[in-house]
């Protein structure tokens, strides 16, 4: 049993192979691509419970009229000024686009141009949001959190580690954010980086020689033992080497419990997963997505609000956390001999993984400083900001918008672009915006019942009509009265 909201293969217009009818996730529904009419509530437990009983309460009522009524109120400005779609509402600010912040760093920090030839880039990915039928309960504990706290957590064992500068290859990690919606994220990524803008300064995309995507890691024990997948779409020399890798660093934890598999060959390719655009953009990059599926996803509340905390394993986690560790170790170094410290979890937010990453790859100052007083280096950038051990470190950690490419901030506001024929997943990017929107709320309050409403009615009727007689009989006795005298 399980519920999915989203397709049985999500985003398959984004796939780099033609199997878009292969079912990643069998149970998926796709009810929250659809268009509905009508709007959808999802209560806590106490509320339905009161809603049970009041509804209980109105079917026992005798007279056939409800006691209690329910008052939606759910006011969506797009709707409220009619701009019914994402141009219009742009131009009329009702709404604003979906995506905002993914955040990459390079470990160790990546130094000013040389005359050295660069390293080739090793890049690890992840996603850092989800999404669900219910806008606020987007948890995705398994997919995609557990990837990202995978990605964290190597990073930070990483960091203990000494002589990095002296790996082959350049470690460079990246967050990537609204990879639910189009993979916003990685694809205004790869675009940042042909435009060669700041956000991405130092990177070039024929720099990236392999990428390794840490997906959905948080189900991957069975039967007490854990088992990972690697997931690619073609074998190359280069793919096999982060698969070899993968498989050498379970061996190297000394664990009969924890493996590495290839996936079945019987996949059309890499599942659902941010990998698609690197693969749609270059297919001849190296690209293995590591997940806890082999054939059809484990998690079986896949973009569901059901994905949270109660889905995962911890363990799971961890070993995937590990395992990343020391399979970048032994691409950069072919080195299997590695001393790690255990993992850790972390939170999800862009500023938190900001700060975390630009923590963990930085090199710290020959004179430590606060950035109270700012940081004298441009080079350098503020660790905990908002904080009292505010500080300045070297690191190469940098936020890179995650919004449509064909979105343009000018003017202070939003335009649409036309599709540049350039860019083959422009077309099929729908430009996804979101409504402002009021306070929503359900209120529920009982009501008096017809016969009392139209007691109401006859007695108001009765008293006007009284009072019309007895003003009436009033001025006739007035004018008897004045007459009189």
């Amino acid at each position: 049993m399980g519920l999915s909201p989203d397709r049985k293969f999500p985003l398959a217009e984004f796939a780099p192979h033609q199997n878009l009818s292969f079912a990643w996730n069998p149970i998926g529904s796709g009810i929250m691509w659809n268009r509905h009419n009508f709007p959808v509530f999802l209560l806590p437990n106490e509320s339905v419970q009161l809603l049970q009983e009041m509804a209980w309460k109105n079917e026992k009522n005798l007279n056939g009229h409800p006691s209690y009524v329910a008052e939606f109120d759910m006011v969506m400005q797009t709707t409220k000024i009619e701009t019914r779609n994402s141009a219009s509402c742009l131009k009329e600010q009702s709404c604003l686009p979906l995506g905002g912040y993914s955040v990459w760093s390079a470990l160790p920090p990546i130094s000013a141009p040389s005359f050295d030839p660069p390293k080739s880039i090793l890049l690890v990915i992840a996603s850092m949001d989800s999404a669900s039928f219910f806008r606020d309960l987007s948890l995705g504990a398994d997919s995609p959190m557990s990837g990202l706290i995978a990605l964290l957590a190597a990073v930070d064992a990483l960091s203990h580690v000494n002589d990095l500068s002296e790996l082959r290859k350049q470690l460079v990690f990246a967050a990537f954010t609204g990879e639910a919606w189009g993979y916003l994220g990685s694809r205004r990524f790869l675009f940042e980086l042909d435009m060669g803008t700041d956000s991405v300064k130092n990177l070039k995309s024929e720099m990236i020689e392999q990428v390794l995507e840490i997906g959905s890691v948080g189900k991957g024990i069975h039967q007490g033992a854990t088992t990972f997948f690697a997931h690619s779409d073609k074998d190359t020399s280069s793919t096999k080497e982060i698969l070899d890798a993968l498989q050498k660093a379970s061996v190297s934890l000394g664990l009969d419990d924890v493996k590495v598999k290839k996936a079945d060959t019987s996949n059309p390719g890499v599942p659902p997963s941010s990998l698609m655009p690197f693969l749609r953009k270059n297919y001849s990059i190296a690209a293995v997505a590591l997940e806890d599926f082999d054939t059809s996803f484990t998690n079986k509340f896949y973009h569901s609000h059901l994905d949270n905390a109660l889905n995962i394993n911890s363990s799971s986690i961890a070993a995937a956390a590990i395992l990343v560790a020391r399979a970048l170790y032994i691409l950069g170094s072919d080195d299997q001999t590695l001393n790690l410290m255990h993992p850790l979890n972390a939170d999800d937010t862009s500023r938190i993984v900001w700060n975390f990453l630009a923590d963990r790859t930085s090199s710290p100052l020959r004179i430590p400083s606060s950035c109270k007083s700012g940081c004298g280096n441009s080079s350098d950038i503020c660790v905990g900001a908002e904080t009292e051990n505010s500080r300045c470190v070297t690191s190469t950690t940098r936020y890179v918008p995650a919004y449509s490419t064909r979105l343009k901030f000018e003017a202070n506001s939003w335009h649409i672009l036309p599709v540049n024929a350039s860019d083959p997943l422009g077309s099929l990017d729908p430009v996804w915006t979101e409504s402002y929107w009021k306070s929503i709320g359900l209120r529920v309050y009982s009501v008096q019942s017809s016969t009392y409403d139209n007691l109401v009615l006859l007695s108001g009727i009765g008293i006007t009509v009284a009072t019309y007689i007895t003003t009436v009989a009033a001025r006739t006795l007035l004018l008897k009265a004045l007459k009189h005298d």
